[in-house]
Formats: C-alpha cells, structure tokens, sequence
C-alpha cells in the first residue's frame, strides 16, 4: 500500500488541535486545516488497510518514518486501490476527510 502520513506541526497550531478528534478538531477550527501539517512519511509499506498502518506506525515504524506514532489528529492518504483518499486518525478508527495535500507545508 502506498501511503503518506501527515501530522500537525504544533508551531503552526494556534488553534491546539493537536491530538484532538475529529469532532472537536472542527467544532475548534471548523475544517482539518492542511496547512498546521507536516508530511512524515511518504512511501510504500507492507499494510493492506488503515488498521495494519496504525499498527506499523506505532509498533513497527519504519526507518524512514520521521514522525510520533500514529495517533488522534493525524491524516493518512492512500495513494492507490479501491480505498484512495486522505483519512483522519479518530479517537476510534478512521474517517475519511477532504484533504488538500498541496497545501500541506513542507
């Protein structure tokens, strides 16, 4: 599966979203706002859903990954298969979300 992974930059969070849900990241802000996050991880990894990548981002990280491990507030995209798009790390599972990642900061 090949994924990016996106996690805020507590420098560009002024609203303090960092680690909140879903619902209280948009009662807050009113969007998952692309430009607070930062792109950690960009590559392809032996997962076949978004649960074996939560798994792998937590218990067996990749060298190449530069982020903390895979938690509430953080944005994974799939880039190909029948599940292509950008999901939210919820409080519980995943949800997907519009995610403009060419917004994202570098």
């Amino acid at each position: 599966m090949n994924v990016r992974i996106f996690q805020i930059d507590m420098g560009r969070d002024t609203k303090s979203v960092k680690f909140k849900n879903l619902e209280d990241t948009l009662y807050i802000a009113g969007q998952v706002n692309p430009v607070i996050y930062s792109q950690v991880y960009a590559n392809v990894c032996d997962c076949n859903n978004l649960e074996d990548v939560f798994f792998k981002f937590n218990v067996e990280k990749p060298i190449d990954f530069t982020g903390h491990s895979l938690s509430v507030s953080d944005v994974v995209e799939i880039l190909d298969g029948e599940n292509k798009g950008a999901y939210f790390c919820d409080s519980f599972g995943f949800k997907e979300i519009d995610f403009d990642t060419s917004a994202v900061c570098a």
